[in-house]
């Protein structure tokens, strides 16, 4: 790694090698129209890398949290609008922060009622990205859904980093693109929770409560 990148920051390159490679599963075309894209659970850290991978390309960032420590910690790191954590009221948020747009392109990585709601909070051609379901699958029939909206020609995709397990060459440029953007300070690692190797029950404590920011990191000294 260059110096310019220390360890504790360099614990945070795969989320960013993650986040490009959702970034890519996007297959976004440059545009000069305005654009925008929610994500969900702002404050992770996959979210707060797609943030700034988002904001390089243009789009207004809009993310979703549960408390207000999480609010703040996801403005500070490149959103430029984070909303309330409720799947019901989500789509009138979104098309307010939009101004009745919507929003372009979606990363979702909750499932349950917060895709289906993300969907809707979609605008004409626009695409969700699913990535994980913390919270199951969708109750709602999610073709069915898409047929219902059929006007706007939406598109939903699963994705897994997985997909890059055999492709050594692909794997190995993205997180080549994610050291070059780190080392070049046009995305920065977002503070990270230090605990103590002896501490890891607590870290899981930490993770199971979702009171994360962030990154955890364990130190072994």
């Amino acid at each position: 790694l260059p110096e310019s990148i220390s360890d504790q920051d360099a614990v945070s390159l795969p989320n960013l090698q993650l986040a490009l490679a959702l970034m890519q599963a996007a297959c976004l075309m440059p545009s000069n129209e305005q654009r925008a894209v929610l994500i969900t659970g702002a404050a992770g850290g996959v979210a707060t890398m797609l943030s700034q991978l988002a904001k390089l390309h243009g789009f207004q960032t809009i993310g979703t949290a549960r408390s207000e420590d999480k609010r703040l910690f996801a403005l500070a790191n490149g959103f430029d609008v984070v909303l309330d954590s409720v799947p019901e009221t989500l789509t009138v948020q979104v098309m307010q922060a939009t101004q009745g747009r919507g929003v372009n392109l979606v990363y979702d990585h909750l499932g349950g009622a917060y895709l289906t709601a993300s969907m809707r909070s979609l605008s004409p051609m626009g695409l969700a990205v699913s990535y994980n379901i913390i919270t199951g699958k969708p109750d709602t029939d999610v073709f069915g859904l898409m047929r219902e909206l059929l006007s706007k020609s939406l598109g939903v995709r699963c994705f897994s980093m997985h997909t890059f397990d055999e492709n050594v060459t692909s794997r190995r440029a993205l997180m080549n693109q994610a050291i070059d953007l780190m080392a070049a300070q046009k995305v920065k690692a977002p503070t990270a929770t230090l605990m103590a190797f002896n501490e890891v029950v607590q870290a899981h404590i930490v993770l199971d409560s979702g009171a994360t920011l962030g990154k955890i990191i364990l130190n072994p000294q």
